[in-house]
């Protein structure tokens, strides 16, 4: 019934006799009689010796020589066969011939699941083969022999197999099938369920019935057939997706656009979100069932269609039809899939992304470079690629308009269940786009012409001195990062023309082999942060991921070393989890700001991030290229001053910039006074308290004082700290023993004469 059963060729009925209109050259002869039994028991034995290799007699039918029994394979059949005669065989190898050569694979070995080049000379050919073998059990199992069997044989050689019953259509002497395999095997997936579809179009199996999409033949998807558009969704994904055998998922398919289509289709199919996501894995990894999601997959559903009803936008479940994405949680935690299997090319660090995403000269315009993608002059001096005000301010313009664009997709960087890295093309909100985004979608394709850095095109070659130096995680959404260094401009007012020095966009990404060397001092990074007019500010995202970076946490000890040695500023800025707000850390005092201002902002910071710096060890640090850690450590350990003092200058920085954060937690304040245990290690410059009367008692004057650095502190402020007598002696102790402190400030203070007369 309907296109699967008329896809029957019209020679064989469904319970598998021929029918009239299948007449073959010599009609049958009669099986009365033992010669033609015998003939038939031949004829049969041969065509199982000839497709399915030779098999072992196992005795003989009642009434027959030993020489006429049938193979085992064949045994209890005979009674309804119909072919025999002289020219039996003849026949059957003729008929195969015939068959292979308008209907099997390239090198002619088994047949093929793909639409034949001629389908009606095939199907002849197919009617002559079922008549030649009698048209009844044994011709059909002589056809799956032909086909190839659950075992992995096919016309009796051994065929490549994967789990069971995969590929069984498959030969290692046959090119990988083209165009996904075609209607059959591609579309089901390429193993054993896929075998019985086909086994169903040949009328093995009678009724064609399948549950997810189809049924008598029939199918398509219609919004109230979830199961529908899950298979549907399916089965075009591996179609147009799929590696050239058609049984799993590619990197590299033959039509990215379509690829991504049919990838958005699937996850809309499978409701979007984390049950998207998780079909999509056991695609990958060839455990799908839909079962697994058929749930999840209808409650969506439902969903969409009460929001279509109520004119309410879906919420908790995103159709990725209509632009929206699957949450990257799983992305971030590493373990959604990529299109990618075993087979295909493995991703490499470095490696760029198989093809573009971007117009690129759309982009250019966007980003007011020259339409050429050529500046007029190359900036030499990486140092003075920073980027300004206007420069950011055109990069986010961009972003925003490609993220408002509904069929834009951004390259992203995501591991299978393997733990093997693969690029993926994906939707992302302008919340999720980070430098890691910004630089395979955009930096790379449009400066690849000119090979050149991206501040370069936008500065189109007149090269900018930074006065800041941004050192931060290329994983941070960049509208946070934008958000931080929009309040420190403020906050520091420098001009809108002050360069800011951003790695991203100072080096070239085409050549990054000259920015980055074995001694990071020599690096395009360093003389860019030493040479910054003002100082360096650290972005540090709510998740204070930047900790166990080994080059942010080498340049957070390196800006506070410098900040000790000449007139250099180190800020931080983290955005709060709540709102658009920042919080800070800033080194001295703002203009017109007093410390008790000063003080109350740094009590906002992250109690999180705080923490996490307070357990800060450049020893425990990761890098995206380990000849950078190694590097790193090495002139750490060789030429610096050594990881214990990195890590107690670095937590030391945090523990007073968060200070009174971390006095209102018990386990914090546990931490910072481990940390003060090293402080005297650190090279801390400045430090600033005003306690505002909130400090523990006797903990500044009792234990901050005491462990205070000597040899590089140049400013102490302690202002509302409650010293009385036994603090100021503490300082007292201090200032005996300092060798470069230049100013201080004990305001608001209770000291008397024995306080006094210490000082």
């Amino acid at each position: 019934r309907g296109p699967a059963a008329a896809a029957i060729p019209r020679h064989v009925t469904q319970d598998h006799t021929l029918a009239p209109a299948a007449t073959p050259r010599t009609q049958p002869s009669s099986t009365s009689g033992s010669e033609d039994v015998r003939a038939v028991v031949a004829s049969l034995k041969d065509a199982h010796d000839l497709l399915l290799g030779p098999a072992a007699v196992t005795g003989a039918l009642p009434g027959l020589p030993e020489d006429a029994a049938p193979p085992s394979a064949l045994e209890g059949m005979v009674g309804s066969s119909t072919a025999g005669g002289p020219s039996a065989k003849a026949r059957q190898d003729e008929a195969k011939q015939k068959l292979l050569e308008v209907a099997g694979t390239p090198r002619g070995t088994h047949l093929s699941p793909s639409t034949p080049r001629d389908p009606e000379a095939a199907e002849m050919a197919f009617g002559e083969f079922m008549a030649a073998h009698g048209g009844d059990k044994e011709a059909m199992q002589a056809l799956e022999g032909l086909l190839g069997d659950e075992t992995g044989t096919a016309n009796g050689q051994e065929v490549r197999t994967a789990e069971n019953a995969k590929d069984v259509l498959a030969h290692e002497d046959d090119p990988a099938f083209e165009l996904a395999v075609g209607e059959f095997m591609d579309a089901r997936g390429g193993d054993k369920e896929a075998m019985q579809a086909l086994e169903g179009l040949l009328g093995l199996l009678g009724d064609f019935h399948v549950e997810t999409g189809m049924a008598n033949g029939e199918g398509g998807r219609v919004a109230e057939n979830v199961p529908g558009a899950m298979d549907a969704a399916r089965r075009r994904l591996l179609r147009v997706a799929g590696t050239p055998r058609g049984t799993h998922l590619s990197t590299e398919p033959a039509n990215a656009a379509e690829a991504d289509d049919a990838y958005f289709e699937f996850m809309a199919a499978h409701g979007g979100g984390e049950t998207a996501v998780k079909a999509f894995n056991a695609l990958f990894n060839g455990t799908y069932d839909p079962n697994d999601f058929l749930t999840a997959a209808e409650e969506a559903a439902e969903r969409r269609a009460q929001a279509k009803v109520s004119g309410a936008k879906e919420s908790s479940t995103r159709d990725l039809t209509q632009g929206d994405v699957v949450s990257l949680t799983d992305v971030k935690l590493g373990t959604a899939s990529s299109i990618a299997h075993e087979d295909d090319p493995a991703f490499e660090h470095g490696k760029p992304p198989p093809h573009d995403l971007v117009d690129v000269r759309a982009v250019l315009e966007l980003l007011g470079a020259p339409p050429s993608g050529h500046p007029r002059r190359k900036v030499d001096d990486v140092a003075k690629r920073a980027v300004t005000s206007k420069h950011m301010n055109r990069i986010s313009a961009t972003i925003q308009k490609l993220c408002a664009d509904p069929a834009h997709k951004w390259w992203i960087v995501a591991k299978d269940k393997r733990g093997v890295e693969r690029w993926v093309a994906a939707r992302l909100e302008l919340s999720d786009v980070n430098l890691y985004h910004i630089n395979s979608t955009i930096t790379v394709p449009v400066t690849r012409a000119a090979s050149c850095s991206l501040f370069e095109l936008l500065a189109d070659g007149v090269a900018v001195q930074p006065e800041w130096y941004v050192s931060h995680t290329w994983g941070e959404p960049w509208s946070n990062t934008m958000r931080c260094l929009a309040k420190h401009r403020n906050d520091r007012k420098y001009a809108e023309d002050a360069g800011v020095w951003i790695c991203a966009f100072a080096n070239n990404q085409h050549e990054l082999e000259s920015a980055v060397t074995a001694d990071p001092t020599e690096s395009a990074f360093y003389p860019a942060m030493t040479n910054a007019k003002m100082g360096a500010v650290t972005v540090i995202g709510a998740d204070g991921g930047l900790f166990g970076r080994v080059w942010c946490g080498f340049e957070a000890h390196e800006a506070i070393r410098l900040a000790s040695t000449r007139p250099y500023l180190y800020d931080v800025l983290t955005p709060l989890a709540v709102g658009n707000d920042v919080a800070r850390i800033y080194d001295g005092l703002l203009e017109g700001e007093i410390p008790y201002e000063k003080s109350g902002q740094e009590e906002r910071f992250s109690l999180d991030v705080a923490r996490k710096a307070l357990d800060f060890a450049i020893e425990e640090t990761k890098a995206a290229v380990q000849a950078d850690w190694d590097g790193i450590m090495h002139h750490v350990r060789a030429v610096g001053a050594g990881p214990a003092a990195v890590d107690a200058t670095v937590r030391s920085r945090f523990l007073v910039g968060a200070v009174r954060a971390l006095w209102k937690d018990a386990d914090a304040l546990a931490a910072a006074e481990k940390v003060l245990e090293v402080m005297p290690a650190s090279s801390l410059s400045v430090i600033s308290v005003d306690a505002e009367g909130q400090a523990p008692e006797n903990w500044v004057g009792g234990k901050l004082v005491p462990r205070l650095p000597t040899k590089t502190l140049t400013t102490l402020t302690l202002v509302s700290c409650d010293l009385q007598d036994t603090g100021a002696a503490a300082v007292g102790q201090f200032l005996a023993s300092n060798e470069a402190l230049t100013y201080l400030n004990l305001y608001n203070n209770q000291i008397g004469d024995a306080g006094a007369i210490a000082l």
